[in-house]
């Protein structure tokens, strides 16, 4: 193989991968966050009734008459009744074993139904809570509170995330004595951070309450944070 055949091969090599550089565009990628906060307006709640007996019959029974004093509690605050929604009665036989007989043995029938709520009117949150577990609800999740805005503050959230992506590229362009370009290939994603109830002592709020503790509550915001990725071209100048 001549030497000047392998020149040849080299330039040729060496002439490509310039070409190939010279089309691959440059580019900068960042990060940027946006976050906005709004007061909730809504609240989904997840409650329950457990009721144990060794006949299935008086735990059947337990579980409806709470049943009936907790739709009652939900008619007496004025919650529509589309807003409320029950699940079927789960009964589960619960044995235990006995090392003497080597059998399982009865214990007792679980009968459990479960109730979820979506609350239009944050005011009545405390009195519902309360007053389900006055009328006999001994399974209470924390409320998710939400809004009513949430697309809306999922794009004021995006909006500024955006905004913080070009202001981080523009100052690397800057830093770096180049022309920042157009976007190239953008990308997101959302978290929303709802607070949970709290009690009203950690807001500074009196707690010469009734014994119910239904004025005892308050709820604090709800935070939207976005994320974006963006790539940007570059421009020599």
């Amino acid at each position: 193989m001549s030497t000047k055949f392998v020149l040849s091969v080299i330039c040729l090599v060496f002439a490509s991968v310039v070409a190939a550089a010279e089309e691959t565009p440059r580019r900068v990628t960042v990060d940027g966050k946006g976050v906005v906060t709004a007061q909730p307006d809504m609240a989904h709640i997840t409650m329950a009734i457990q009721a144990r007996n060794i006949e299935v019959k008086e735990a059947r029974e337990h579980a409806v008459d709470i049943t009936r004093k907790f739709l009652a509690l939900c008619d007496q605050l004025d919650i529509a009744e589309e807003k409320i929604h029950t699940s079927g009665l789960n009964i589960h036989p619960e044995y235990r074993w006995n090392d003497k007989t080597r059998q399982q043995e009865l214990q007792a029938y679980l009968v459990r139904r479960q109730f979820n709520v979506e609350l239009d009117e944050l005011d009545n949150l405390g009195d519902l809570m309360e007053g389900a577990v006055d009328a006999g609800v001994n399974e209470v999740s924390p409320p998710r509170l939400a809004s009513s805005r949430e697309r809306e503050l999922h794009r004021e959230a995006l909006a500024a995330a955006a905004r913080d992506a070009e202001a981080n590229a523009r100052t690397l362009a800057e830093t770096l004595d180049v022309t920042l370009g157009g976007v190239v290939e953008i990308s997101s994603s959302f978290n929303v951070m709802p607070l949970s109830m709290q009690r009203a002592e950690m807001f500074g709020v009196s707690m010469n309450a009734p014994a119910s503790g239904a004025d005892t509550y308050a709820v604090g915001e709800i935070r939207v944070e976005a994320n974006v990725t963006a790539s940007f071209a570059l421009e020599s100048n």
